[in-house]
């Protein structure tokens, strides 16, 4: 299985495989816990797939791993400049399916992002997350550490 950025959906995927994997994103997302709005993350993450598939806007990134039409891992990702006055490479959401969530594969599948952004000369990347951090830095390893927390109030 192989995590690729796509400028299109593939036409091989099963009716409804993208909207499966991002309402899995949203019910694993904390909404709750976040006081985020889950149809408003569900909506929100469909039209930043669009804006990068559909409308093929610049700067939007879409990468995915795909098993027998299924949608397996996702990203979303895009640079702007923040962090220090330089380039980051934004990886804004990342969702793998439970069958393949523990596998080396998943690391590869890092790297892979790890190496995008390196390409795309930035000097940072940022990935914030709703769930906390302590098993990402697991995760992500040596280097890896915690850069701010986001506060929000619902107006």
């Amino acid at each position: 299985m192989e995590l690729k950025k796509l400028s299109k959906l593939p036409t091989n995927l099963n009716s409804g495989a993208v909207e499966r994997a991002v309402k899995s994103f949203v019910a694993d997302s904390h909404t709750l816990e976040t006081h985020s709005d889950p149809t408003g993350l569900y909506n929100q993450t469909l039209e930043c797939i669009a804006s990068a598939c559909i409308m093929n806007q610049d700067g939007r990134q879409f990468w995915m791993a795909e098993h027998n039409g299924e949608v397996y891992a996702y990203a979303l990702a895009h640079v702007s400049k923040d962090v220090d006055n330089q380039l980051c490479y934004w990886i804004t959401q990342s969702w793998v399916h439970k069958d393949v969530r523990g596998h080396k594969i998943v690391k590869i599948w890092k790297d892979q992002l790890v190496a995008e952004g390196k390409r795309l000369l930035c000097r940072h990347i940022v990935i914030p997350s709703s769930r906390g951090s302590k098993g990402y830095l697991r995760f992500l390893g040596q280097g890896w550490h915690k850069y701010v927390e986001l506060l929000k109030v619902d107006l």
